[in-house]
């Protein structure tokens, strides 16, 4: 009878020791089970954000030929952004080369073609572009021949295939032929307004300083020059409020050589205009030269700051400091 209830006793023991064995495995087993659930579900994200990355384009490069202007494009694998290879640093918009992309998918003939003739008759010889567009190995090569008789479509050979001519629409020849400095994505001027301007120093002809006098937590401020109140004086009032408007209207030369800035009128300027401003809680610096006069008449040339690239800026926005740089406020 003793041995039995000894025997019971460890019998309970054991069982109690294997239940804690059970639930100790049933705990590890589930916190195990919700690592490999996060580091699954962390995955899948991943997985996502590559498969975002590489489908965000139909293509990864381009390459085209038009109006005799090759431009030469590819998708950056760092921040998914088109470049223009023959300087990745341009400030590339890339609003062209995406629509560019999105006609090449989308291309569809308005006519198929089995030519009796050569196909040279439809101008693929001396075409009037050409354009490859590649997605890994696969490529699309597009050469567009002469307009037809409606002068809205093109004869076009695709992939070098001789035996088929195609007719597709011919709109997509207004994007090839836009210059690239027209992709170019505009420099964002400073803010300057009466309330963050702190001094102006122009030189041309004249040379002018305006310093701004203000009260303690007052925008508006006092304008003078060498001692003298000038915040009436029209030349100056002109000036703040052209200031308050400026804006770079178009990008003409990024990268120009020393003949094309002598060119545009850099070697004297018409004017330097430096402009000391607050830009949240820091006083900073803007620093604006006017060149020449454009070839067109409109505007001028400008280049911002130390950059070397050339600008065009509206020639209205631009009288009031050309004014008092060439007189001064004795104008």
């Amino acid at each position: 009878m003793d041995f039995d209830w000894k025997q019971a006793r460890r019998n309970r023991f054991l069982s109690v020791i294997l239940l804690v064995l059970v639930a100790a495995v049933l705990v590890v087993g589930a916190y195990r089970w919700r690592q490999l659930r996060q580091v699954a579900q962390q995955s899948a994200q991943e997985d996502d954000v590559v498969a975002e990355v590489v489908t965000r384009h139909k293509y990864d490069s381009l390459v085209y030929k038009c109006e005799g202007r090759t431009l030469s494009f590819a998708v950056d694998e760092q921040s998914d952004r088109w470049i223009w290879t023959d300087d990745p640093s341009f400030p590339l918009d890339d609003a062209v080369v995406e629509e560019i992309c999105t006609v090449l998918a989308n291309l569809k003939p308005q006519q198929t073609l089995v030519p009796d003739e050569s196909v040279e008759s439809y101008g693929f010889t001396d075409p009037a572009a050409t354009i490859t567009a590649a997605d890994g190995d696969e490529a699309l090569t597009v050469v567009f021949g002469r307009a037809t008789t409606d002068g809205t479509s093109r004869y076009a050979m695709v992939d070098g295939d001789e035996t088929t001519a195609y007719i597709f629409d011919g709109a997509i020849l207004e994007l090839l032929a836009v210059p690239i400095h027209d992709m170019a994505t505009l420099p964002k001027l400073p803010t300057l307004t009466a309330a963050t301007l702190n001094a102006l120093t122009i030189e041309g002809p004249a040379y002018t300083i305006l310093s701004a006098q203000r009260s303690e937590g007052e925008d508006e401020a006092t304008w003078r020059s060498g001692g003298a109140n000038v915040t009436d004086v029209p030349g100056v009032k002109a000036l703040l409020a052209d200031l308050e408007q400026l804006e770079v209207t178009k990008c003409v030369i990024f990268r120009p050589s020393e003949e094309a800035a002598e060119i545009c009128g850099f070697t004297e300027p018409a004017v330097t205009l430096q402009a000391d401003y607050r830009g949240g809680s820091e006083n900073l610096k803007f620093l604006l030269t006017v060149g020449g006069v454009t070839l067109d008449g409109a505007g001028r040339y400008v280049r911002l700051n130390d950059g070397e690239a050339i600008y065009q800026m509206d020639g209205g926005s631009l009288d009031a400091l050309l004014a008092l740089a060439e007189t001064g406020l004795e104008g």
